[in-house]
């Protein structure tokens, strides 16, 4: 992280600890917490968190009772481990593996908070995927059932001048992507004094908001957020930007971590396929035909690219496979609708690109397909990251041809794990060539033919 970036975070409250206290010691424990300047410094095990409920957590009865209807008795990890340091006011960096709870371990901290003054606008989430922003908003309108809890997402691909109003009208709690959060406080004076005194900032795949590319975004928000205020950052991954960060800016942050490098979830069965690159859609045609022969219910493939992702989209409904797709392509509704029809069953396909691979919690997806490597390891771990979530079991199978070796070796020497070669009856796959190819040519003259009118 360059020291240009590191400024956008200049206006987070920091106490200047005496000299004696400034240097911490960085060890490798699974759990850690960073103490205030004037406290001694305060280690968190995990087995001092496992006997903690919600009430013990600090979180109020009201909130206590939402949380039982909706059947979430026991806390996680991560939800022990934030918690406790949110409510006390404490800016936290909260570091645990996919699915392992993280969006309620802020959220009902704030919504702890604004129970007890509420006004608008009181909390700003941001995060890097329209998606993830609607499923966050989902999550705080269930957990703040009975508080009247007004929500507001502000993400491109709907209307800016709704936006602009809703803003105006003071919601409690902002979820934002920069770009439109930027593009709104651009073009409108009254969007930028709507947060004033914004109480919690929360940037949700921290990792990923601190890259170069939001770098602009960020500057311009952050610039109309109060001084006093909380900051929390939550990720999957410890980055070095996350690291940097916190030396530099959050030294006295809570800061907890269940990261012990790339790693995905202990019940996911990671497979490998290596076929050649040009017979890829036939062995994923068998593969999607045949689900049920592999006890499967739903899937998640994942392209490199938005036009590989549209092409598989055409392939596959040509060859009369029910899919549905997200990509950056598509308009807001669409991606929206496409979501819904895969969760709720009515398409059992879903072919996305990297849109797909962050956050967005879907509990019963059984198989992720990498039809294309990710270029990069984090992406991996991200996108198989959306099956064997909170506990359970899943499949993850990945097409490696002969231009994939290297990307392959990455993953596997930066997540500590082998994939399992998985094979196919190849005889069985290859009756499937013609048709397959026949299929692939006719969406090629139909997308010629598209481009030419």
């Amino acid at each position: 992280m360059s020291d240009d970036e590191i400024q956008l975070f200049s206006s987070v409250p920091r106490k200047k600890p005496r000299r004696e206290q400034r240097e911490r010691a960085h060890d490798s424990t699974r759990h850690r917490a960073r103490a205030e300047p004037n406290e001694p410094t305060e280690r968190t095990e995990p087995d001092d968190l496992d006997d903690l409920g919600f009430p013990q957590l600090g979180v109020s009865e009201h909130l206590c009772s939402v949380l039982g209807a909706l059947g979430i008795v026991e806390p996680t990890a991560v939800q022990r481990g934030c918690i406790p340091a949110i409510i006390k006011g404490r800016n936290v960096i909260g570091i645990a593996q996919t699915g392992s709870g993280k969006t309620a371990a802020f959220a009902l901290p704030v919504l702890h908070a604004l129970a007890r003054n509420p006004y608008g606008v009181f909390n700003l989430v941001l995060t890097p995927t329209r998606e993830l922003a609607f499923q966050i908003a989902d999550q705080y309108k269930a957990f703040g059932a009975g508080q009247n809890v007004r929500v507001s997402v502000v993400v491109g691909g709907l209307d800016g001048q709704e936006q602009a109003k809703q803003l105006e009208r003071r919601p409690h709690v902002v979820i934002a992507t920069p770009g439109r959060l930027k593009a709104l406080i651009d073009g409108n004076a009254t969007v930028a004094s709507a947060f004033k005194r914004t109480a919690f900032l929360i940037l949700d795949e921290a990792d990923r908001l601190l890259d170069e590319s939001f770098e602009e975004d960020l500057g311009t928000i952050l610039e109309c957020l109060p001084v006093m205020r909380q900051t929390l950052l939550f990720s999957a991954t410890m980055t070095r930007a996350l690291v940097t960060l916190q030396k530099e800016l959050l030294e006295d942050a809570y800061v907890f971590e269940a990261y012990e490098g790339l790693q995905t979830a202990s019940g996911l069965r990671e497979t490998v396929t290596v076929v050649p690159a040009k017979v890829k859609e036939v062995y994923l045609t068998y593969l999607l035909r045949n689900l049920e022969e592999y006890e499967v219910r739903s899937v998640m493939v994942f392209s490199g690219t938005r036009k590989a992702c549209e092409n598989l989209v055409l392939l596959l409904e040509e060859l009369e496979i029910p899919v549905t797709a997200l990509h950056s392509g598509l308009a807001q509704r669409e991606r929206m609708a496409s979501l819904d029809r895969f969760k709720g069953g009515r398409v059992n396909i879903l072919v996305c690109t990297d849109v797909g691979s962050r956050g967005l919690d879907i509990p019963e997806v059984d198989l992720v397909v990498n039809f294309d490597l990710p270029k990069l390891p984090e992406d991996y771990v991200h996108r198989v990251g959306r099956t064997a979530r909170a506990g359970r079991s899943g499949w993850s199978l990945s097409f490696a041809s002969q231009y994939d070796v290297e990307l392959l070796k990455a993953i596997e020497s930066e997540t500590n794990r082998r994939m399992e070669e998985f094979k196919f009856d190849e005889a069985k796959v290859l009756k499937l060539l013609s048709n397959v190819y026949t299929a692939r040519r006719v969406k090629e003259i139909s997308r010629a033919k598209k481009v030419k009118k």
